[in-house]
């Protein structure tokens, strides 16, 4: 199953399941965490990945649109992942997609 996944991405979300059923999808869709911030556990999810596959990296639409530029929440999300990702043994290729 694993040599099919060709792409992911990468955001990080709160440890609980917010409730309501309604403020799940709230939350994927405008309110996910730069990696690290939040409960998931991120370095497992990469490491169980295939090597090399590109990731794509969500950038938080709501909270740091509200007080910053895009260029510095690309940035962010960016030094957020490499964080997450330093030091593991496998390479990871970032992907550019559209904002």
């Amino acid at each position: 199953m694993l040599a099919r996944i060709r792409y992911a991405q990468l955001c990080d979300a709160g440890a609980t399941v917010p409730a309501p059923t309604a403020a799940i999808s709230e939350e994927a869709r405008y309110d996910h965490l730069l990696p690290g911030e939040g409960g998931l556990p991120l370095r497992e999810f990469i490491k169980a990945l295939p090597s090399g596959i590109p990731f794509g990296l969500k950038v938080s639409k709501r909270r740091l649109a509200e007080t910053l530029e895009l260029d510095e929440r690309l940035s962010r999300t960016l030094a957020a992942t490499k964080r997450v990702a330093r030091g593991l043994t496998r390479q990871i290729r970032y992907s550019r997609a559209c904002w």
